[in-house]
């Protein structure tokens, strides 16, 4: 074709421009790209700035605390009560300096938790919240300014790895507050050796007096402390320390006064029973199981051969010698609980922290224990919330039907049980009905001894519990319940009143009132 040819057509069909919707899809397109591109930039921000906000070791604990704190709430809410946490219940409902079997602590935490819920979540609020505290505080003990996320995982591994941890991370007992408080002594004895300003002192000594309205246990934590620092015996601001623990236990030292001692005398005495061998394998295989046996060879080893550089690698190895040998020994005069050596956790995570930091291989075989272990734990504490474990005998299940249907058959009566702390304060949690249990001389002592619930029946009709005969009920769970009444009762230290009197005549009284002033007496 001619340029000339070219020209004339090109002026004769000039190009049109573009058709408007060809236009508008172009700039639809051109707008996604760009909105594709800055949704991309804004993921990759958002990216960065979390990897940002979680390098921060102590950010990534806070996280992975909330985490296992969360875990112990649903935990705590949908699990039903075991006796003990039932029996401290009580407690709660009447405060008091001090109880039979423990200081008020445990009490003083639940009565604070029925602010939030009157059920299962209130009897154990604050102790799930205590956990994170004291696990966070023991925390600040280990911490470098080199340490990192790596550091961070492990230290909560081995915590979690850790059985009893996680039981008691939940489970309302004197246990929760004997950890924070230990926690919490162990970060202010650091302050306090490192430091000589008097906020320290003061501090250390209300640690001190706290951990005694814990738990009994807790004179034992200070002891090891002073066992393993010896020039404390020559320092007077510790002598100052003490005294400020002793003006703040006073109120309960004066409570023990006024009830004879009897916490002390039950713990030191009462509890005596003759020696079996089974109370110290019991003891050797408790302490193996539930502190994990995957871990606690290397721990007796990292305490022992680890040579451990810390400001409190003593305390931390007299705290775990003191505690098994104490125990041990125990076991001489009777059956120790597992729970009764808790605070050997904090020894055990230490000493395996710091040897898992020195050494790369232990690190490795740690952080694989941990993850099969904290994984086994969680479907054994899953199984047990959502009762798949229901057709064993724990006591975490059934137990409001169980309740209901003594208290269905009371008639509205109160209700007198056997000689135990047990059934007595379950029943007052499951039904809030009126109960009491009965007194035996020789029987297992407790808060209900010191206490006369019974006095409010007098003149009642009042349900009894029998050993054998009378009416009787099948129990969920198993088991029956016999039992009986009486149209008028008398109170049990009214009747042993009367049975010293020269003209008492046991033929006029009740059968079934005989029989627990014959209980009472026996």
């Amino acid at each position: 074709m001619q340029v000339e040819e070219i020209k004339l057509a090109i002026f004769l069909c000039p190009p049109q421009p573009p058709a408007k919707d060809v236009i508008k899809c172009a700039e639809q397109r051109d707008e996604k790209r760009s909105g594709a591109g800055t949704a991309y930039s804004q993921h990759i921000t958002m990216q960065k700035s979390v990897t940002r906000f979680f390098s921060n070791p102590n950010r990534l604990l806070l996280l992975l605390l909330a985490v296992w704190w969360v875990a112990n709430l649903f935990q705590a809410a949908f699990m039903e009560l075991h006796y003990d946490e039932a029996y401290y219940w009580m407690f709660s409902q009447k405060l008091d300096w001090g109880y039979f079997d423990h200081p008020p602590m445990t009490a003083l935490l639940i009565r604070a938790g029925a602010l939030f819920s009157d059920g299962e979540l209130g009897v154990r609020l604050l102790t799930t919240l205590l956990q994170p505290i004291y696990l966070y505080l023991f925390w600040t003990l280990l911490r470098t300014p080199e340490s990192r996320r790596r550091e961070v995982v492990l230290y909560v591994l081995l915590c979690a790895s850790v059985p009893m941890l996680q039981v008691y991370g939940f489970v309302a007992t004197p246990d929760a507050p004997l950890m924070f408080f230990t926690a919490l002594l162990l970060v202010v004895y650091r302050k306090f050796i490192t430091s000589g300003r008097p906020v320290w002192t003061a501090m250390l000594g209300l640690s001190m007096g706290l951990l005694a309205y814990s738990k009994y246990h807790g004179a034992l934590v200070v002891a090891c402390i002073v066992l393993s620092n010896i020039s404390l015996l020559r320092n007077r601001r510790f002598y100052a320390a003490v005294l400020v623990a002793f003006v703040v236990i006073l109120p309960h030292l004066y409570w023990q006064y006024g009830h004879d001692w009897a916490s002390f005398r039950y713990h030191l005495m009462d509890r005596n029973k003759t020696f079996r061998a089974s109370y110290v394998t019991e003891y050797l295989l408790n302490t193996l199981g539930c502190y994990n046996p995957l871990l606690v060879p290397l721990a007796v080893y990292a305490l022992v051969k680890g040579r451990i550089k810390h400001a409190l690698g003593r305390p931390m190895v007299y705290l775990a010698v003191g505690f098994f040998f104490f125990f041990l020994l125990s076991t001489l005069r009777g059956y120790v609980q597992p729970q009764w050596t808790l605070p050997v956790a904090y020894s055990m995570v230490f000493a395996l922290y710091l040897y898992a930091v020195k050494n790369v291989r232990v690190g490795r075989y740690l952080m694989r224990v941990g993850y099969v272990s904290v994984g086994l734990l969680l479907v054994v504490r899953l199984a047990v919330m959502t009762g798949a474990l229901s057709f064993t005998n724990l006591v975490f299940f059934n137990n409001k039907a169980r309740y209901q249907a003594i208290a269905q058959a009371s008639e509205g009566a109160p209700t007198l049980f056997s000689s135990s702390y047990k059934t007595p304060s379950m029943y007052a949690f499951y039904t809030r009905r009126p109960c009491d249990s009965q007194r035996t001389l020789h029987g297992r002592k407790s808060q209900y001894t010191l206490w006369s619930l019974d006095e409010q029946f007098r003149g009642q009709r009042v349900m009894v519990e029998l050993p054998e005969g009378g009416c009787e009920i099948a129990l969920p769970r198993g088991g029956k319940f016999c039992y009986t009444f009486v149209d008028c009762y008398i109170p049990i230290r009214e009747l042993q009143q009367m049975a010293a009197r020269p003209d008492f005549r046991p033929d006029l009284l009740d059968p079934t009132l005989l029989m627990l002033l014959n209980q009472a007496n026996e």
